[in-house]
Order: structure tokens, then sequence, then C-alpha cells
């Protein structure tokens, strides 16, 4: 099949810094692997295709140092994580005919769109509003009216329509959240420069510290605004 490539990957200090044999590895996978990015590893056929005598064991090594691109998968599978995105820059849709190979790859390997949602943006940018979007819509709704000092969200955009539905699959209580971002000083900009954005709060990391209410203002005496702005 044809696939696009990316001719800035020579300039990526990433894929510069691989070794030679790695980088042959990588650019062999990216040509055979399926819709989804997916490779089936067969030791036999690199060794025919690439003409070396690496064993099965010392080419699992040797993609060890490729795991910042390419995730295994069970059954002696490999994954290019933003290989659907890179193909699909608009994102990608169970609405449309091509993208049907993409999710049946998927489907087969057991691999949720929303759980790997940094990879992908589910849902192709102008599409109709998706089933169950009326309860997104409502969360949105609800931090506009709690957290009305902060910036307003008017949209939701594929990466916010998978994080919100991860919060909802996680059932965590997003009125909860709210209200704690509300109470803190910190977060609403009250005793600092900075403020949460809708974005920041949605991230698995920052709604775990919020809810555990390490922002709360009572855990914050003492402490200068730098103390916490640095690594957000």
């Amino acid at each position: 099949m044809k696939i696009f490539t990316d001719s800035r990957k020579w300039d990526d200090r990433w894929f510069r810094n691989l070794a030679p044999d790695r980088k042959l590895i990588y650019l062999y996978i990216c040509d055979l692997s399926d819709h989804a990015g997916i490779w089936e590893f067969d030791g036999d056929m690199l060794r025919l295709h690439l003409g070396v005598k690496y064993s099965d064991d010392e080419i699992i090594k040797k993609m060890d140092d490729l795991t910042e691109k390419v995730a295994a998968l069970p059954d002696n599978k490999f994954w290019i994580t933003n290989y659907i995105h890179f193909q699909n820059p608009k994102g990608i849709s169970r609405r449309y005919k091509h993208c049907a190979p993409i999710y049946r790859s998927l489907d087969k390997h057991g691999i949720d769109p929303v759980k790997f949602q940094s990879a992908l943006d589910v849902e192709t940018e102008g599409d109709p509003p998706a089933k169950g979007d009326k309860d997104l819509q409502e969360i949105v709704d609800l931090w506009n009216s709690t957290c009305k000092t902060l910036s307003s969200v008017t949209k939701i955009t594929p990466t916010r329509r998978s994080a919100l539905r991860l919060i909802k699959k996680e059932e965590i209580s997003v009125a909860e959240l709210f209200k704690k971002v509300s109470e803190s000083d910190f977060l609403m900009g009250r005793s600092s420069k900075w403020k949460a954005s809708f974005d920041w709060v949605l991230k698995p990391q920052n709604r775990i510290k919020i809810l555990e209410g390490n922002y709360a203002n009572a855990n914050r005496t003492g402490h200068s605004t730098e103390d916490y702005t640095k690594g957000f």
C-alpha cells in the first residue's frame, strides 16, 4: 500500500541519534506495518529484506532503542504509536470507509483509541456532533459556570473529546473536580500570575493531584508561587 513518509525525520534528533542498523529496522517497520501502524514480528522476512544475520533475540534487543516511537504489543507485535496521526492529520472516524481498516486493526489488537489519546485524535475535524457529545457538552458547561474567571471552553476538539470520554469511563466526579479548582487561589490565579486551563485540568496526572487536595489553599501556605510553576 502507499503511505506518506516524513522527510524531516532526518533532522529529528531522536532519529539522528539512532545507530544505522536501528534506523534501518525502524524504516522497515514503517513500510511494512498495517493501516494502523502495527507490525507483526517476522525475523525471517526482516533478515531476507535487510540482508542481515541477526537472530530474533538480537533484533528484539535492537528494537529496545525504538521504544520512544514503537510500543510492544502482545503476541510479538509492535505499534508505531504516532503512525495514525501522521497518516491522518485531521483525525479518524468510524463514519468514513477509508478509516475502516484502521479500526479493524485497532479492534483486532485490543487497542482502545481513548486510552491512547496522546497518539490518536479520534473523530475527524468538522464531523457532525458524535453520539454522546451532549453529555460531554454538559461537562463543558459545568466548567464554564463553575470556573468563571478562567478561560471558557467554546469547542469540543477531538483531543478534548477523548479526554472527556476517559473521565466519564473512569467515573470521575467532574463537579467535585471543578469545585476544587474554583476554591484554589493558586489554580484560579488569585495568588499568582499563572492560571489553570481546561486542558491542563483534564490531564490525568493533574486532576489526580487536584482531587487529592494538592492545590487546596491550606496546603499552600508558606510556599512561593515559583515552587509550583516548575514542571507544569
